[in-house]
């Protein structure tokens, strides 16, 4: 409906047509279906065992690769990055994708308005978070943006998990709140790929309210009583 409206449409079959013949209007339809609801740490358990549990145990590594999956406009991938000033963010590449490309150039930019700065601020001290928030961003009269050191080790690019293969190795895989507007078929090929995309012993993450498709499970073990993290089985 949003797309018909800013294209002046009136029939459902007018719009079906022009998504199929018009790469213009087909962009604006895939952005307006994209869900780019997020926050900074959001989920506060799910911060505290990156800060406490798992970061910890990585710290041993030389270098430690992320992927985080839908990352909208990056308020999640910066906020792992930030999650790791406990000193292995000189270790840290984090790359984070998306099928929306405005949203992508949004986080890229890494600004944001001065209307989430509380919320910010208190989300962080929620995940055992030891400083001043806004030692990471620019402050500026009506925005603010995350500071170079943070935004140089995050690698914004499109990635469609429909259609898009394995294109890296990685230590974690941060997928949370995607499987919840996918059918099984589509969260069957999904897994497939990031149990292809892990590391041997790598490391899963899904949404609180999301779980493995029943034919994974072997395939991934659960990294931890009660949450929804898996580790990748030992014979895969």
């Amino acid at each position: 409906m949003r797309v018909m409206k800013k294209n002046g449409i009136n029939k459902f079959e007018e719009v079906c047509e022009l998504i199929i013949n018009n790469n213009e209007v087909c962009e604006c339809f895939i952005s307006e279906m994209s869900i780019n609801v997020t926050q900074f740490f959001r989920d506060e358990c799910f911060y505290k065992i990156l800060r406490d549990d798992i970061f910890k145990n990585m710290s041993s590594k030389y270098e430690f690769k992320i992927w985080s999956v839908g990352c909208a406009n990056g308020m999640e991938p910066y906020s792992i990055a930030i999650i790791y000033e406990m000193g292995l963010l000189n270790k840290c590449i984090i790359y984070a994708t998306d099928f929306n490309e405005s949203v992508l150039k949004e986080a890229e930019n890494g600004i944001y308005s001065n209307d989430i700065k509380k919320e910010l601020e208190l989300n962080y001290k929620k995940v055992g978070g030891k400083f001043s928030v806004m030692d990471y961003f620019n402050e500026y009269d009506k925005c603010f943006e995350v500071k170079s050191i943070i935004k140089e080790k995050v690698y914004f690019f499109k990635h469609n998990l429909t259609v898009d293969k394995v294109f890296n190795e990685f230590d974690f895989i941060i997928c949370r709140n995607v499987f919840i507007y996918f059918d099984n078929k589509l969260k069957k090929k999904t897994l497939d790929l990031f149990l292809n995309s892990l590391k041997d012993v790598g490391i899963l993450a899904l949404g609180k309210n999301e779980s493995l498709n029943s034919n994974f499970q072997t395939d991934f073990i659960q990294y931890k009583k009660g949450c929804c993290i898996y580790k990748k089985g030992f014979n895969k």
